[in-house]
């Protein structure tokens, strides 16, 4: 399920997504304003990270902006 139901919300993710991982494509990072679970799932695949650390990262960038 996506939180974004303001597009400031989702430009503001998007931007603190690529602060944090600067390898990603656009195209994957677009698959968060459609699924954050699916996201953090491929996330974490292709950093190698721990699912749950991966998910707190998320979680902690969607506080940031104010959607949790």
């Amino acid at each position: 399920m996506s939180p974004f139901k303001s597009i400031g919300k989702w430009i503001e993710f998007r931007e603190l997504i690529k602060e944090n991982w600067h390898q990603l494509t656009d195209e994957e990072i677009e698959i968060a304003r459609d699924s954050i679970d699916h996201f953090v799932d491929n996330l974490s695949r292709k950093y190698g990270s721990n699912l749950a650390c991966t998910k707190g990262q998320i979680n902690s960038l969607l506080m940031k902006i104010g959607l949790i």
